[in-house]
């Protein structure tokens, strides 16, 4: 997206052109909120296993990481690592594309997570680093993606961060149909 509308201090409205997005709303757009009050968080736009069934994100509002974020400000839950990741679905369903895998790993303040890091379990040797950004894209090549004999891809990313321990670690699931 190029073209990002900026509200000014007084009110005023104007355009201007930006690369820095991801793709669906450039960031400035989407993050102009800030205070003390305020937790930002990034939601990995695409598709996300619900039940086992892959569905795509113009159900945002029932998304794995939204519905986290809905539990812990309107239901006051405690709030806990936000880690989540999604597949781009347009890549998902071309069978001679490479596939870009939307990962967030942010601490209850929106925070990267201290020293997070990424595996792709069973298709990568070893742990990535977030590099100290809540969010990142991974592009993974599509001769390590492999669908099953009903085309479906299921894989999981093993999240973690500072030493690793039972309550620094997380889950990623990705299930789409190829």
């Amino acid at each position: 997206m190029e073209t990002t509308c900026v509200l000014g201090p007084l009110g005023g409205i104007t355009f201007e052109k930006t690369k820095e997005s991801d793709g669906t709303i450039p960031t400035v757009s989407a993050s102009w909120l800030r205070g003390p009050g305020v937790r930002t968080f990034f939601v990995p736009i695409g598709l996300y296993p619900g039940d086992a069934i892959p569905f795509h994100h113009d159900r945002i509002w029932d998304s794995p990481p939204v519905r986290q974020l809905f539990d812990e400000v309107l239901v006051d839950r405690e709030r806990r690592p936000y880690v989540h990741g999604s597949a781009d679905i347009d890549e998902a369903i071309d069978a001679e594309s490479d596939l870009t895998v939307r990962l967030v790993a942010a601490d209850p303040a929106g925070q990267p997570l201290p020293d997070a890091r990424f595996q792709f379990r069973g298709l990568t040797a070893h742990p990535q680093s977030f590099a100290n950004h809540p969010r990142i894209d991974v592009r993974l090549p599509k001769d390590l993606i492999r669908p099953d004999s009903q085309r479906v891809v299921r894989m999981t990313i093993d999240v973690t961060w500072g030493t690793g321990g039972p309550n620094e670690r997380g889950e990623v699931s990705i299930v789409y149909k190829r």
